[in-house]
């Protein structure tokens, strides 16, 4: 399994990259006093859809984001049906033998497939971590199943959380949503413990992180902020809550989302959000639309 960070980005992955936690990256300034540490790019199809996200973790020798020269960490691999949806997403974590990314002999870390209810939502993402007893990777034939995630809903359809279960059934892990009146994801809670009792999904399971996302007037989302410690009162969801990192958004003139910037330190004033907010690019990488169609 690789680091906790690239882990956690994996199986979030699948609900649009959300994030890494407990992550630890480095390099590069934003140009203001955050740093700067990773950035996320995307290819789109013609729909709008997202078929590849690249991870760079470093700016490479001339110092700058965006550029050929970045190095990359991983990327993924998204095949959709003629609808648009998701088939496969295959995470690459290595560049193979030859040390080359992007051509062919990179190296598979895990994959996942979706299920889908009769309405077309996705309620269940497997995730094959292992190639099976003939050391390649099928597709479908003996790879093992080493994960899987569910999905829940609320009466009106809303997604509110997931959960994530190991191939014994087990509990992992899970996410709980806090929605605005608009469907908007406007919090999420990471439960990463069971708590004393030691079962899962009871009062005293143990937050370990939450975010909260922010939208412009015409609902774009704009930052997404992690939150790893309640502060001083030992309270959470209030004003000393303190930052662990955040997620910087940039849209293209189609609206659609085409890069990240994750900036996981506040910089030497030791102030966070001193980055630029929502940013346009006219002709610059494409993704999935701004709004979150899945």
């Amino acid at each position: 399994m690789k680091n906790c960070g690239v882990r956690i980005l994996a199986v979030i992955g699948f609900i649009f990259c959300l994030s890494m936690f407990f992550y630890c990256g480095g390099g590069g300034s934003s140009g203001n006093d955050d740093v700067l540490a990773e950035i996320g790019l995307f290819d789109n199809n013609a729909d709008g859809y997202s078929t590849k996200y690249d991870r760079y973790d470093d700016p490479g020798t001339d110092g700058k984001w965006g550029t050929s020269d970045d190095e990359v960490e991983y990327y993924h691999a998204i095949m959709r049906n003629p609808d648009n949806s998701r088939i496969r997403l295959v995470s690459y974590w290595n560049a193979g033998s030859n040390a080359i990314w992007f051509d062919g002999d990179d190296v598979i870390g895990e994959y996942y497939t979706y299920v889908y209810d009769l309405d077309g939502t996705v309620i269940q993402v497997n995730i094959f971590g292992e190639p099976g007893p003939n050391q390649e990777w099928d597709f479908g034939g003996d790879d093992i199943l080493t994960e899987y995630v569910l999905y829940h809903f609320d009466l009106s359809g809303q997604r509110t959380g997931w959960i994530l279960y190991d191939s014994e059934d087990e509990v992992q892990h899970y996410y709980t949503y806090i929605l605005d009146p608009y469907g908007n994801r406007i919090r999420g809670e990471y439960y990463g413990d069971p708590g004393t009792d030691e079962i899962w999904l009871t009062p005293d399971d143990e937050m370990w992180v939450y975010y909260t996302q922010d939208f412009d007037s015409e609902g774009f989302l704009t930052r997404e902020t992690y939150f790893y410690s309640p502060g001083s009162d030992e309270v959470w969801f209030n004003s000393d809550d303190e930052v662990f990192h955040y997620y910087r958004f940039r849209y293209d003139s189609n609206d659609y989302l085409v890069r990240e910037d994750w900036y996981n330190s506040s910089g030497e004033n030791g102030v966070w959000f001193q980055s630029a907010g929502k940013f346009f690019e006219s002709g610059f990488f494409c993704r999935d639309p701004g709004k979150f169609r899945e």
